[in-house]
Order: structure tokens, then sequence, then C-alpha cells
């Protein structure tokens, strides 16, 4: 459970090629509801994105694939927790390095 640990060893890929093999399945889970039933898992997905976001210095030219993963998950997956200001919190940590006309166009979609 230690993200430092787990970000060493994946300190030397981009956030891209590390979340590729596993787009889908966190669209489907996205999509579907069932990644709001596993708050440890939404917290450690915002978590990585964020310092993979922060060490790439990618936070002005997101890549198409983060984006869709930002507006079709991460965003809509908050309104599906019940009350828990510790998630908003761990989105909001991630959103918040983002340009806020890239938060915006989140936002609005």
């Amino acid at each position: 459970d230690n993200i430092d640990a787990e970000m060493t060893e994946v300190s030397s890929s981009s956030l891209e090629s590390l979340l590729a093999p596993y787009s889908s399945a966190l669209l489907a889970l996205g999509q579907s509801g069932c990644l709001s039933t596993n708050p440890r898992l939404y917290c450690k997905l915002c978590r990585l994105m964020r310092a993979m976001l922060l060490k790439e210095k990618a936070t002005e030219n997101l890549s198409p694939a983060i984006y869709d993963l930002l507006k079709s998950v991460m965003v809509p997956t908050l309104s599906l927790f019940s009350a828990n200001p510790a998630i908003a919190g761990e989105l909001w940590c991630l959103l918040s390095i983002l340009p806020y006309a890239t938060r915006y166009e989140l936002y609005r979609e």
C-alpha cells in the first residue's frame, strides 16, 4: 500500500504507457459504476496519475488518452461515491495541477 514504493517501480514509464494496457478496463469500471465501490483503488489512481503528471511535467499538454480517462472515468465517478471529502480531496489534488481551462473542459463534459 505504500505509494512511494510503487512510484519508484514505475518511475521510468510515462503515465500513458503505464495506463495503456489497463485503459479499456478502467473505462469499463468507470462507466459501469464499479469503481465507486472501491475507494482505495480510486484514490490510488488519483495519486498515481498526479505523481506521474508532475514527474513528466505534462500538465500543460495532456495526451488524449489521459484526458479521456479523466473525462470519462475519474471526474464522473466522484459523483457515484457517498459523501466523502477525502475522495473529493484526492481528485482535487489531481485536477488542481491542471490549467484552469483544462479543468473547466473536464467539468463541462
